[in-house]
């Protein structure tokens, strides 16, 4: 009967006339595999031998990684756990939660040091600096991590048991949209025709107007081709993901680089929004000047417009507009949705077409327009 890869073997040997018990015991200068083979007189003996071994083996190389501390054990979890079973992406937002909260409160501690108070100290200091989002990465960074640690016999306990997560002391950031006169000095700035060689104009402007109607992502209209895009139907598939991450390659000199995922945010990311007549126009103006290539937002050369580089010309048009508050690219989403608020549109319908995983995700980023037009819908009712 064969025993698992890693927990040894017992065999009879006919040279010796003994029974052997053989397990992997690290390796040699040159690199190769190294055995450790204990001879006994009956197969139970060399069981037996093998069994103390291997628990001595474990024993002593759990004890040596309940030493490290918590910096380098989680950076050690982070390589050969979380790198393989995540998306770049998100590898990169749980390396960086990490580097920036974690290691600077308790990465110098050992592992079998770290105690709930430690932990506890750490979420209540960064309760005074963050948001409830950072907090809430922060603690299930550390409990993720030591649970790993406990299921690896690295810790007898987890010390995140016990925990509480503080509520944070920051205001909660209240979402940027445009004003209506914003969006009408927007949509007049936009159109301007481009011309290779002279000043103002834009070449794809219309891009802004496509995402103020749309509610897209700009990951997603970076990642969006001509073929998820149905005219005659009047509507968009979501199926795919435009971001930047870090390059660990090492193959170039470039400290981030620019991927598209098959498949976006979240599993409702995937999703199928219509087209208003707004939108159509400025797909079709698009098309004028992209519709040869793959992608909607296509640079010059055919590939697909980073992100930032949509970005950056949202904020030249801001500039070119006089804006006096100048705002992120997600303002445009934000935007769209409040307009759909304000023309009653439920918020499970609102939920779908932004592809939010669930009405509470929308509800809490809408809260403040959500309250507010319930305010203005009262003011209109006479006293009865």
């Amino acid at each position: 009967m064969s025993r698992e890869k890693g927990t040894g073997s017992v065999f009879y040997s006919t040279q010796r006339n003994q029974w052997v018990a053989c397990a992997a015991n690290g390796f040699s200068p040159s690199g190769g595999r190294k055995y450790k083979r204990m001879y006994c007189k009956t197969e139970a003996e060399a069981k037996k031998k093998l069994r103390e071994f291997l628990r001595e083996k474990d024993c002593g190389g759990s004890q040596a990684q309940s030493t490290l501390s918590v910096q380098d054990y989680m950076n050690q979890w982070l390589e050969t756990v979380k790198r393989r079973t995540m998306k770049p992406s998100g590898y990169d937002r749980l390396e960086s939660t990490c580097i920036k909260q974690v290691y600077p409160h308790i990465g110098d501690i050992q592992m079998h040091g770290v105690t709930s108070t430690d932990i506890q100290e750490m979420l209540n200091d960064l309760s005074c600096k963050y948001s409830q989002s950072v907090l809430k990465k922060t603690y299930d960074a550390i409990n993720s991590c030591m649970r790993y640690a406990v299921n690896s016999n690295i810790i007898d306990r987890n010390p995140v048991n016990g925990v509480v997560v503080p509520k944070s002391s920051r205001e909660s950031k209240e979402i940027s949209i445009l004003s209506d006169e914003e969006v009408e000095l927007l949509k007049r700035e936009c159109v301007k025709p481009f011309s290779r060689g002279k000043r103002g104009g834009y070449r794809l402007g219309y891009l802004c107007i496509l995402l103020l109607n749309t509610g897209m992502r700009v990951g997603e209209l970076s990642a969006l081709e001509w073929s998820d895009v149905n005219f005659k139907g009047r509507s968009i598939r979501i199926s795919k993901n435009a971001s930047v991450i870090k390059n660990r390659d090492g193959d170039s000199d470039r400290t981030y680089v620019n991927v598209i995922y098959d498949n976006p945010k979240t599993k409702c990311s995937n999703r199928t929004i219509p087209i208003n007549n707004a939108a159509m126009d400025a797909l079709i103006h698009i098309k004028e000047i992209t519709g040869n290539c793959k992608y909607v937002a296509a640079n010059q050369d055919g590939d697909f417009l980073k992100p930032e580089a949509i970005s950056n010309t949202f904020r030249t048009i801001q500039k070119n507009c006089g804006f006096k508050k100048q705002y992120g690219i997600h303002a445009l989403r934000h935007t769209f949705a409040t307009s759909l608020f304000r023309k009653n549109v439920d918020i499970k319908t609102v939920s779908t077409i932004l592809g939010h995983s669930s009405t509470a995700i929308t509800y809490n980023i809408y809260v403040h327009i959500i309250e507010s037009l319930k305010v203005e819908a009262l003011s209109l009712i006479d006293d009865v």
